[in-house]
């Protein structure tokens, strides 16, 4: 499983959508513990109503609802941040790739 080609969308409105590397679970051992880690908690998150987060219908993109929530969630699921911004970092890391949303097309 890569991150390769992984797109984060921020909307202007403090929405952001991330592309999740394919849901093939035979290929999780090789899957480093942040990627693995952020699927496991959107995962979880929309399983409890998706306000703070949850994943779109195509499954591969996720919303971010409520940025500060979100921090306040990080414990939770063994982040080793308490910032939003360290959490953004960590995508950037991962190839994930800041874009635009346009009518409804990403970019």
């Amino acid at each position: 499983m890569s991150t390769n080609g992984a797109i984060i969308i921020e909307d202007g409105i403090g929405l952001a959508h991330a592309v999740i590397p394919a849901q093939d679970t035979s290929m999780w051992w090789n899957v480093k513990p942040f990627v693995k880690k952020t699927h496991d908690m959107i995962e979880t998150l929309t399983n409890e109503g998706g306000e703070v987060a949850s994943w779109m219908d195509d499954g591969k993109i996720f919303v971010i609802k409520n940025k500060s929530e979100l921090e306040s969630q990080f414990d939770r699921f063994e982040f080793d941040m308490k910032q939003y911004k360290s959490f953004e970092r960590q995508l950037n890391y991962y190839n994930f790739k800041k874009a635009l949303r346009n009518a409804g097309k990403f970019f």
